[in-house]
């Protein structure tokens, strides 16, 4: 029983994911809801396929792209803070 329920678990964590995904792609550009799940799940699919190898690649692309993120909300969010004699600067 318990190796029938961990497989269901294990199914359940990758679709809550692959459809969070999707609903985040579809709030953010509009795109089909359906088509995204697609999208997703290939991808999802590629990196489960071609193995450890991608996966250690896509994840150094996608960490380079938080950390310019960051870099970029930490910048605007500096340069809209007013500057002012109350609070010192």
């Amino acid at each position: 029983m318990f190796e029938i329920f961990f497989y269901i678990m294990v199914l359940m964590a990758v679709a809550a994911a692959i459809s969070g995904a999707a609903s985040a792609i579809n709030q953010y550009f509009g795109w089909n809801y359906y088509l995204n799940i697609i999208i997703i799940g290939c991808l999802v699919l590629g990196l489960t396929v071609f193995g450890a190898d991608v996966v250690r690649i896509a994840s150094t692309y996608m960490g380079i792209a938080i950390m310019i993120s960051v870099l970029i909300i930490f910048s605007v969010g500096i340069s809209q803070l007013p500057l002012s004699k109350e609070r010192g600067l």
